[in-house]
């Protein structure tokens, strides 16, 4: 068997802090990389995954933030377990970056603490729609609804696309039938940490504690899993750095059992547009995001970025008739820079393209020799030595191109 040399592109469009710069598909073999205030790799080589996937793989300083939607591929038979730290009521301590259990447990392992909440306990944190059904689950191809019968059986309930229950019909209101399950814990004294419950986890639970929710999976295809999300208990500027004002799920985790009961190797959860939030200017965030294209496996590497909010989504056309500037149409953080030679800019989202995991899906292992890169080059597209927005109306932006040549096995 020999070698066949073959010409791969592929582009990755990262929006954080509304910043960065849409791709558009280029005819040669090159890949462009945009940046803003992200500078993205682009890897292939990866490994398997045996562990639950959720914040663990994002970083415990991430946040889901509450309009994200997380997919999963299931097959009949298998069993889903779910969890969130959605309960309504917020940790006191700071989390670690690395060290999942009580503050006791985890006080002599080295690593950084990141304050994600207020050091007093707040309760209410989840709206009122959504209390009781703060994970909801929608099955693929789900049946519509405008009222709480439309839907069969008693495990079914009707939602709307924001996630609030429709009991009665009402004009112009229409959901669709969905699985729910409530994310409840019991108080604990003097604020300290609450135990584990059936669909509860947090950072500051030991992950041989978990308490699942289990779903027996009905139906092959694509679900969707979307996660109440609770309101910040630290807005703006503070101590401890300034603070988004969006709802986020602090920490959640998706698992699937195969249909003999052993556990999954594969990951499987992934989203179109990864929502995200380090939920403070002061933390900082490392992570890796692999986008799954056809065969192919991108890898995605976040280098101590700071964003608020984060949105990662690949696709192959960019942002339509908006390639060189992408921060003023994602929900920007100070809207009044957009209007600064710009003229008024209304945010708006735009759909995913590629399935993006937060853990390799492909099981792979690095080639013998890995694809090569050259011709590199950067160039500083606006003659300026800094990368953030200044208010001119203007984005600040550099850009990376760069050959690529992958091998790949031909009979």
């Amino acid at each position: 068997m020999g070698t066949r040399e073959i010409n791969k592109w592929m582009l990755l469009k990262v929006n954080a802090d509304q910043n960065g710069r849409g791709p558009s598909r280029r005819s040669q073999a090159h890949s462009w990389v945009y940046l803003g205030l992200l500078l993205i790799g682009l890897t292939g080589p990866l490994t398997t995954h045996a562990t639950p996937d959720g914040t663990r793989s994002l970083g415990h300083q991430h946040g889901l933030l509450s309009t994200g939607l997380v997919h999963i591929d299931l097959n009949a038979g298998e069993t889903l377990r779910l969890c969130s730290s959605d309960d309504g009521s917020n940790d006191r301590d700071p989390v670690h970056e690395s060290c999942l259990g009580s503050p006791e447990a985890c006080d002599q392992t080295p690593g950084q603490r990141f304050r994600i909440d207020a050091a007093d306990v707040q309760d209410n944190l989840v709206d009122v729609g959504r209390r009781g059904a703060e994970i909801i689950l929608r099955p693929p191809n789900p049946i519509s609804c405008v009222r709480a019968t439309d839907c069969p059986g008693d495990d079914l309930t009707c939602h709307a696309a924001n996630g609030d229950p429709i009991l009665d019909a009402q004009d112009g209101v229409s959901g669709y039938c969905v699985f729910s399950f409530a994310v409840e814990s019991i108080p604990s004294a003097m604020g300290s940490v609450r135990g584990p419950q059936p669909g509860f986890c947090t950072s500051f639970h030991n992950p041989d504690d978990r308490q699942w929710h289990d779903f027996a999976v009905p139906q092959s295809g694509t679900w969707v899993i979307d996660f109440a999300g609770e309101k910040p208990t630290l807005i703006g500027p503070t101590q401890d750095g300034l603070f988004t004002d969006k709802s986020s799920t602090r920490f959640f985790e998706v698992d699937v059992l195969e249909v003999d009961g052993t556990q999954t190797e594969a990951p499987r959860i992934y989203a179109l547009n990864w929502e995200l939030t380090h939920h403070s200017s002061h933390h900082n965030a490392s992570s890796s995001f692999y986008a799954l294209v056809g065969s192919s496996t991108y890898q995605l590497e976040l280098n101590a970025a700071r964003a608020m909010p984060l949105n990662i989504q690949v696709t192959s056309l960019g942002i339509p008739t908006s390639e060189h500037e992408s921060r003023c149409l994602f929900d920007p953080q100070f809207p009044q820079q957009c209007s600064v030679g710009l003229g008024q800019q209304t945010p708006r989202r735009l759909p995913g393209e590629f399935p993006v995991f937060i853990s390799n899906p492909s099981g792979q292992v690095r080639p013998e020799r890995p694809p090569e890169i050259s011709q590199l080059v950067f160039g500083d597209a606006l003659g300026s030595n800094s990368l953030s927005p200044n208010g001119d109306g203007n984005q600040d932006a550099g850009r990376f191109t760069f050959a690529q040549i992958l091998r790949a096995p031909s009979g």
